[in-house]
């Protein structure tokens, strides 16, 4: 029974783990003022063809749209001295591709929240007075599968590089090649080089670590409130 227990505990703490860093990742790729912040950092705004302001408003456009808060990312601004939408079709439909990924993936964070909270509770009822042990067992767990992921992603990232691994990520995840953008045409791809995507990649998965350990801790409060309620029941009033 304990060893059911603690290998539902890992299943949950894993879920949760994963819903939390989603939600952190969502914190920095959601974010505006992020995409402000960073390409004020590249400065290249003579390049893009925008002033700074009418860049921080299409940031604006983007970030609402991928979060489901608006429809569309039709914008029109002065682009390279011309008064325009900012995005041409391909851009659009590109954007298109985008946004299901990132309803795909609040689908997948809710999802492991909701599973992960689930099974906690059932994996608590299930080791009763042993919960304490079954969790310690547990985390364990999920630090080896931890000290894995992070050897694996930091062998990727040393043999492959950050550039091959982007276009890696694109060839997987897209079935079009809308991806590939020209930037004498393509008004994104002077918006978003190589340099932000990297420094986007690094604050994200640095919030995504954050939030994720955050909600393996917060997890910790469940199998403890139920072991001290076991092991302290109510007493029965005498009348």
């Amino acid at each position: 029974m304990h060893r059911l227990s603690a290998f539902l505990l890992t299943v949950s703490l894993f879920l949760i783990l994963l819903g939390g860093a989603f939600l952190g990742f969502e914190q920095v790729a959601l974010d505006s003022a992020a995409y402000d912040r960073i390409q004020s950092g590249i400065g290249h705004y003579d390049y893009i063809g925008l002033s700074p302001d009418a860049q921080s408003r299409v940031n604006v456009v983007l970030a609402d749209y991928l979060a489901g808060r608006r429809q569309d990312v039709d914008i029109e601004e002065s682009l390279l001295g011309v008064t325009q939408q900012v995005f041409n079709a391909d851009e659009k439909a590109h954007m298109a591709d985008v946004y299901n990924l990132f309803v795909l993936e609040r689908t997948v964070r809710t999802s492991c929240l909701a599973a992960g909270c689930i099974l906690l509770l059932a994996s608590a009822c299930l080791a009763r007075k042993h919960i304490i042990r079954a969790f310690v067992s547990a985390l364990k767990a999920i630090f080896l599968l931890l000290l894995t992921l992070a050897t694996a992603l930091v062998l990727l990232w040393t043999t492959s590089g950050f550039n091959r691994l982007f276009i890696l990520f694109h060839e997987l995840l897209f079935t079009n090649d809308l991806w590939l953008m020209d930037p004498r045409t393509d008004a994104m791809i002077r918006m978003f080089p190589a340099e932000f995507f990297m420094q986007i990649a690094s604050e994200s998965g640095i919030s995504a670590l954050i939030y994720g350990l955050a909600f393996t801790a917060a997890a910790w409060l469940i199998p403890v409130a139920a072991g001290s309620i076991i092991h302290h029941p109510r007493r029965k009033q005498t009348p």
